[in-house]
């Protein structure tokens, strides 16, 4: 009897996201227009031995019209529903302009090579520099709401995650 465990082959693919992440920022002016919207894309592929999954986001958010808007985005890896590594994505666009696409960056993981369960979650947010203040916005209580079983409530709030297949 051969009890050897086989290497997990995932699916060479590319899963595009886009969402919108609601978003009420408590001044004047903004209210409804802190919500922002996210685009990324992970793309699965096959190195040697081994399977890398690239990550790559913009985002927009139309408050950039009320001040200064600087983005940023956090890329986490679950392997059986733990965290196994976070990387920030990098060679994004340092500021916004008005309502324009911001690319975020990217960056990439090695997929781990035995366990079969792994999902990509994007912690994505920005801060808003006015003329009265610094205020933020994040999809991270969406992130956490789907994370702990509350999958509908998190999508709801922005959650952007998702779970990468195999063969």
């Amino acid at each position: 009897m051969n009890n050897a465990k086989n290497k997990v082959v995932f699916k060479e693919t590319s899963y595009r996201l886009n969402k919108t992440v609601p978003y009420y920022i408590l001044e004047e002016g903004i209210g409804l227009n802190g919500s922002y919207d996210v685009e990324a894309e992970i793309s699965v592929r096959k190195h040697t031995d081994t399977y890398v999954a690239t990550i790559t986001a913009s985002a927009r958010t139309n408050s950039g019209k009320n001040g200064k808007v600087v983005f940023s985005c956090v890329a986490n890896m679950y392997v059986n529903g733990g965290k196994r590594d976070s990387k920030k994505l990098q060679g994004g666009d340092k500021e916004v302009q008005n309502a324009t696409m911001a690319r975020l960056g990217a960056t990439s993981f090695v997929l781990p090579v035995w366990e079969s369960d792994v999902e990509i979650e994007l912690e994505v947010g920005y801060l808003l520099y006015t003329l009265t203040g610094m205020h933020g916005a994040t999809n991270k209580v969406g992130n956490w709401l789907n994370r702990n079983d509350w999958k509908k409530v998190g999508n709801f709030f922005g959650a952007i995650r998702q779970k990468l297949l195999i063969l």
